[in-house]
Order: C-alpha cells, then structure tokens, then sequence
C-alpha cells in the first residue's frame, strides 16, 4: 500500500528489543530509501507489497538497519522521549512465588482505546497491550515501552503482574491481579482489576482489547474480525499526512462473518474477504489528488486539476483511457463527495515502466515527494467503484471497492458497498 503502513511496523519490531532511540533524520531517510521502488508508482504492486510479500519488506528494511542504524544512532543526540528496556525475568519475582505461563490465547499483541495516564509523559497517543508466556508490555508505538512486569496465570481466570523495573510512579515488585475474559472467537480481551499496587498499570491495562493478528506480531491492524462493528487505530484521515496525529477510533465500520483487516496505517486502511484473491479489497486513502498523465508517468499531481470530490470525479471522466460511470451524489460518514465505476477501456495500451507491460492509467497521488507519495492507478481488466469525499480542509478522501477482474468484482462490490455504507467518520 504505502511506507508508512509497513515500515512503521518493521522499525518497532528491531527497536523492541534493541537501541531506544532513533533520530528523526534518520528514520525519515530509513524510510525513504526503502520505498525508492518502480513497483510504488502501480496501485497493484503496492498492494502486493502490503498484503503479500510483507516479509520481502521486512527484509529490506533489515538490511538498511543492520548497515546504518548502530552509527546514526551513536552519533544522534538523545530525543528526550522516555524509553525502557526489557528486562530479563527472573524467576524469583513471580508474582505470588508462583510460575504458571499465560495460556497461549492470551500471548499477542492487543490493541484498544487511547488510556489516560497522567504517569506517563508525554501522553499516549495510542495503546498495545503486549502479552507472552511470562511477561507483559504497555506499548504506545516505537520503542517506547512502559510497566514491564513478569506475568504469571496460576489461578484459572485470573492473571498476576509483578513490575520487574522502576518507572511511572511505580517500583519493582508491585503486585496487579486481574480477571480475564476472552470473547468465544479470542479475538476480544477484557481485562478486570482485582487489585494493583501500581494504580497507572491499571489504568493502562485495564478495560477491552481487540487482538491485532493481520500476520505481522508487531502489527496494529486486526486481522481475521469478528460479525459487528470495528474501528481504526492508525488511520485518520482528518489531518494531512505532513502534520499527522494519531487518534484512535476516527474510521468506523460493521462487518459481517468473513471479512479480514490487513492493514491500518497512516496514509491508508484495508478490508478484504477472508481468503479474497490479491488486489480484491476495500482500500481507503486518506488524501487523493489527480495523478500526472505525462507519458513517463512521473507519479506527480496533474496541473489545472482541483482536489475537490467534484473536480475529481469530472476529471477522471475526461481521461482516455477509462470508462467511467456518470457520478453521482454520495454521502459516506457524514462526509459528501461523489461515487461513480471506473474500468480500462479495450482499446487503450498505454504502458509505464513499472506496470509489467500491462496497460495502465495513472488516477491518483497525495500529492507528497521524496518517497512519500503512492499512485492509485488501474491495470487491464480491472475494476473500481469509487466514493470521492470532501474532506473539512479542502482534500479529497478516496474509497476504492476493487478486483483484477470482472467476476471476481462484481461479487466483490455487491458484498462491500453495503460495508462502506456503514462507515463512521470522526473528526
């Protein structure tokens, strides 16, 4: 999809266990030389890359980090952002004196609602509940990491926590116990004190927790999601990526049995049917702007073109290449725009470097350089409905229903419009 949704993922897997700090220069370069890629121009390719070949990437990101990271990060003054290393357990401070693992249900990455804690400064902007067999983490993204406690499940139901460092306002060997309660598919945790020593542990820990399994262990996103409603962690589309803010819960939807969420970040979301073929999804991007149709396909925003949901969908009907649908009104969260279907027309054989020698048309960028941009494009025989949203600033939100093919969409959209109906919208 686009960098910000996987390299985000493989910094905080190596910064877990490893140095606590990394300058911002030199993430931003991290991040730009792993997406300098032809395959970032082609709206499918950048889908293979975010729901396929992840580990493709996690590899490239390792071999850039493995090369640079140890000299930038020594060189680099100190961020002043509080961080914590993992301690190593010990089996003395087991809560209560007794060593029983968490039950293998438990032992994943959970992602809820933004807690408050006034221990924790600067505030969370987001929270991860990190379980293994024998130990717990409050993530709050990246390498900042708080209450590392040995985590013991020795009576039915209940789970034990004794802090096993210093920090927050707590101290090494406060005890927390806690009832837990599992949802009939595990994929929903809820976390009831019973007691804590240490009262901004339980104010992080406690509450509901929905398990974030899309295939990635330091992942946010959710995976396979149980029939009902769901919200975003990431993904929010009411802030310019250039001055973006995390905020939990801005993208709501309801799903029935079957549907998966294999990616939450950003510049984007993504809903598929679980098992779906590749490139048949629900894709939302948070910014969409007219894409250059200059014959090298410089993935830079068309020139004349205005970003509003109107003047989009009018443009994408003056394209060559495609056959478009007239638009029509929509309104989608309580955001307005335009919807409309879009197809490659028979004829057209234009081609860019990186489309694999399939035709393609250039539709759409975020308008961002230096390796932060994407281009949504389509390829022969593919298919997209379209909901174009005015956004409060003046940006264009894009909704994009597709499939390669014509079957496989058309079962597609008949499934997933009534889905993107239901979406909730939060400023």
């Amino acid at each position: 999809m686009t960098r910000d949704i996987d390299i985000d993922r493989v910094l905080e897997r190596w910064l877990a266990d490893g140095p606590s700090v990394m300058p911002e220069r030199f993430f931003n370069s991290t991040l730009d030389r792993i997406d300098r890629t032809p395959q970032r121009r082609l709206g499918r390719a950048l889908t293979r890359v975010a729901t396929m070949n992840r580990s493709i990437l996690y590899a490239a990101a390792a071999v850039v980090l493995i090369v640079g990271v140890g000299a930038a990060i020594l060189s680099a003054p100190s961020s002043g952002v509080k961080t914590s290393p993992q301690p190593s357990p010990s089996a003395s401070a087991v809560a209560g004196g007794v060593k029983a693992p968490l039950p293998a249900a438990l032992t994943s990455r959970w992602v809820g609602p933004t807690r408050t804690v006034p221990a924790i400064s600067p505030a969370p902007e987001r929270s991860g509940l990190i379980l293994s067999a024998t130990s717990l983490r409050y993530d709050v993204g990246g390498a900042n990491q708080h209450f590392f406690s040995l985590a013991s499940a020795s009576v039915p139901g209940q789970l034990s926590f004794s802090l096993s460092q210093e920090g927050d306002g707590c101290h090494i060997g406060q005890i927390g116990t806690y009832l837990y309660t599992l949802t009939p598919s595990g994929r929903g945790l809820t976390l009831t004190p019973v007691s804590d020593d240490c009262a901004a542990r339980s104010a992080s820990i406690a509450g509901d927790w929905n398990k974030a399994a899309c295939g990635d262990p330091t992942g946010w996103c959710l995976g396979d999601l149980d029939p009902g409603t769901h919200v975003s962690t990431f993904f929010n589309p009411f802030t310019p990526l250039t001055a973006f803010q995390f905020s939990y819960g801005k993208l709501g939807y309801t799903v029935p049995a079957g549907w998966t969420n294999t990616e939450d970040g950003t510049s984007g979301y993504i809903l598929a049917k679980q098992g779906a073929p590749d490139g048949a999804a629900i894709y939302v991007f948070q910014t969409a702007m007219a894409d250059s149709q200059a014959a090298d396909c410089p993935g830079t925003p068309e020139p004349g073109v205005g970003h509003s949901a109107a003047d989009l969908a009018a443009w994408l009907g003056t394209l060559p290449g495609l056959q478009v649908t007239p638009p029509t009104d929509a309104t989608i969260g309580g955001l307005h725009g335009k919807t409309l279907d879009v197809g490659l027309a028979p004829t057209w054989t234009h081609t860019c470097s990186f489309s694999e020698g399939k035709a393609t048309v250039a539709m759409f960028t975020n308008g961002l350089q230096d390796g932060q941009n994407f281009d949504w494009g389509i390829l022969a025989g593919s298919r997209m409905r379209l909901w174009l949203l005015d956004l409060p600033d003046g940006r264009t939100m894009l909704i994009d229903v597709e499939a390669l093919d014509q079957a496989t969409w058309d079962a597609l959209v008949a499934e997933a419009t009534p889905i993107v109906q239901t979406f909730t919208l939060t400023p």
